[in-house]
């Protein structure tokens, strides 16, 4: 199967007229112009006559492969494709670029290439991939995969690593994976006695021979087991509280997540930085405050990261009212702030 993808000129209705005449077995010929004519091409010549009158029975199409702008000269040309014939051809004969069934064959067997006749990229044969993320999965029916490693990626919801307690908000992995454990990735894990507890990334650093990967939410304890990152990052859900950053209740949207929610953390964030004592919000399920403590932005700071929820294995259940309330303003208020609450649908624990 061929696999050519032909270059076009740089302007649309490429148009010229051949200097000299050919014969049928010449496979170089000579164009009055070649501006802007780009190799390997496809041109057609006698489509028409000067007049613009069809001639079907001249028609001859040739591809080529090299173009010299200064002599305007075709190389490398191979004459009658796309169903035509070679003939000979007068001076003034005119030369053309229109789309034609090489184009567009070889296009279509270019894309077949590593692709099925759905558009899903495919592989027959052996390949050598040094590092691929997959965002979805690997149909490897009837195919041997050799080599491949989830360590970069993930075919399933969950993949497992080894995990091993090193403080309350890190664990270790003794191989080096942070490439993706990055801000956002979920993860879940076991109790000693078989409780859930869940979490998000918030960085990762590799010392030799162990990543050790820092996360908010639950506790992480000596004993505990079955840890496990998701191929979907955190959920994130966004409460914006334009202008002044005052004190008040119920200063933004009320979000009601539309399925049971483990919440995880808060971010707070705003746009310009308050001054004289600190900006401090707070998150409520249905009233009740989900964050003893509270994301807090200092004077003349703007963002408070990475705040634990009291309770990230207690579900915000569907339908509940979220809110956020500033219980502290700045002096100087802030202005323009932005809350993060991150959240792993509970549905998702169970996926495979």
């Amino acid at each position: 199967m061929a696999a050519s993808l032909w270059e076009v000129a740089t302007a649309n209705a490429f148009s010229t007229s051949l200097n000299g005449s050919i014969t049928a077995a010449d496979e170089s010929l000579t164009l009055t112009t070649s501006s802007g004519l780009v190799a390997p091409g496809v041109l057609v010549i006698d489509r028409q006559d000067s007049s613009g009158t069809n001639t079907p029975s001249l028609r001859e199409y040739i591809t080529y492969t090299g173009v010299n702008s200064e002599t305007h000269a075709l190389t490398g040309v191979t004459r009658g494709v796309a169903g035509s014939n070679a003939q000979a051809h007068g001076s003034g004969a005119t030369v053309e670029e229109v789309m034609s069934i090489t184009h567009w064959g070889d296009l279509v067997d270019y894309l077949q290439v590593g692709h099925d006749s759905a558009g899903n990229h495919t592989i027959t044969g052996t390949a050598s991939i040094a590092q691929v993320y997959i965002g979805t999965y690997i149909n490897a029916s009837g195919a041997s995969v050799v080599g491949f490693s989830t360590s970069s990626g993930s075919a399933s919801f969950w993949t497992a690593i080894t995990g091993t307690y090193a403080s309350g908000t890190t664990f270790t992995v003794a191989t080096d994976i942070t490439t993706y454990m990055l801000k956002g990735v979920l993860v879940k894990w076991l109790s000693s006695a078989d409780a859930l507890k869940v979490g998000m990334v918030v960085s990762s650093s590799y010392g030799a021979p162990n990543t050790t990967i820092t996360i908010v939410g639950s506790v992480v304890e000596a004993g505990d087991k079955s840890f496990n990152y998701c191929i979907h990052p955190a959920k994130e859900e966004v409460f914006i509280i334009p202008g002044n950053q005052a004190i008040g209740t119920n200063v933004s949207k009320t979000w009601k997540p539309a399925m049971g929610v483990y919440p995880i953390s808060v971010d707070a964030n705003v746009s310009t930085a308050g001054t004289t004592n600190a900006t401090t919000y707070d998150v409520n399920d249905d009233g009740t405050t989900i964050i003893t403590t509270k994301p807090s932005i200092a004077s003349e700071a703007t963002a408070d990261l990475n705040n634990v929820v009291d309770a990230p294995t207690t579900a915000i259940a569907a339908a509940s009212a979220v809110t956020v309330d500033i219980d502290a303003a700045s002096t100087t208020q802030a202005i323009d702030g932005y809350i993060s609450l991150f959240y792993l649908p509970v549905d998702w624990v169970s996926r495979s």
